[in-house]
């Protein structure tokens, strides 16, 4: 048998073969996700942990990479913006083909290849800034960089970023 709270207080996923059961006073359904399981890659760390860093330590950061983690239609609709994109920052979405997180959570090994793809060579030397259109996914990509050992903060979205990095 599986037992495991989920994001509501009173909900429990319960099940053996067939886990999408779910038993909870108020019968909300809740599906079961990798998130439930405890498989989501940044479960482990803090809000603080994935919380958009504020301008003051962007600002005293000295040549930090700046990674942009939305999918290439927000990218193309300036979410998050103005600016439309970080002059410099190198895109390289979180998502999997484009599913959201709460949906399908991307692994560390995940992040890293598609890193690699986009030329990024981790550097546990450089600092990595990591944004999104406001900061959930920005979050969740620092979130696994620390994770990996890198220093890394989340800039929220594009302008915070080019405004707190003088950009």
């Amino acid at each position: 048998m599986f037992v495991c709270v989920v994001s509501r207080p009173c909900a429990w996923v319960i099940g053996g073969k067939d886990r999408s059961k779910v038993a909870d006073r108020r019968s909300v359904v809740v599906r079961h996700s990798a998130r439930a399981r405890g498989a989501d890659p940044w479960s482990r760390l803090s809000m603080a942990d994935k919380a958009v860093v504020e301008a003051s330590v962007l600002a005293a950061l000295k040549s930090p990479v700046v990674l942009d983690v939305r999918d290439p239609n927000e990218v193309a609709q300036g979410k998050g913006g103005p600016p439309d994109s970080v002059p410099g920052a190198v895109h390289v979405p979180l998502n999997m083909e484009g599913v959201p997180q709460s949906e399908r959570a991307t692994t560390p090994d995940e992040f890293v290849e598609k890193l690699k793809s986009a030329g990024v060579t981790l550097d546990k030397n450089t600092v990595y800034v990591t944004h999104c259109g406001a900061g959930g996914r920005g979050g969740k990509a620092a979130a696994i960089l620390k994770e990996l050992g890198y220093e890394a903060y989340n800039g929220g979205g594009p302008k915070h970023v080019a405004e707190s990095l003088g950009l």
